[in-house]
């Protein structure tokens, strides 16, 4: 999985936009990762997706997710990782 998120490969946008549905947290965390990678023009394709995530009922999918959209710069993460924070769920 690893390697597959750092190619950054767009071709895998599709497969990821089904990924981020997946039943397994586990599966929906790696999804995020993936996107995060990809070109700004796939991610923006992504990004509806992967908001939703914000209010996913595994609190690692969410966690994660608000980490890879700050590695992006993108605000959208803030009231996240403030949630996460006011949870307990961020000790740094």
């Amino acid at each position: 999985v690893y390697a597959l998120s750092e190619c950054g490969d767009d071709s895998l946008a599709p497969t990821v936009a089904r990924l981020l549905a997946d039943s397994d947290a586990a599966v929906r965390q790696n999804a995020a990762n993936l996107a995060a990678n990809l070109s700004d023009q796939a991610f923006a394709q992504l990004r509806p997706k992967l908001l939703a995530l914000f209010d996913d009922p595994a609190r690692e999918v969410r966690f994660y997710n608000a980490l890879f959209f700050a590695q992006r710069k993108d605000k959208a993460c803030a009231p996240a990782l403030l949630a996460l924070l006011r949870e307990g769920q961020l000790q740094e």
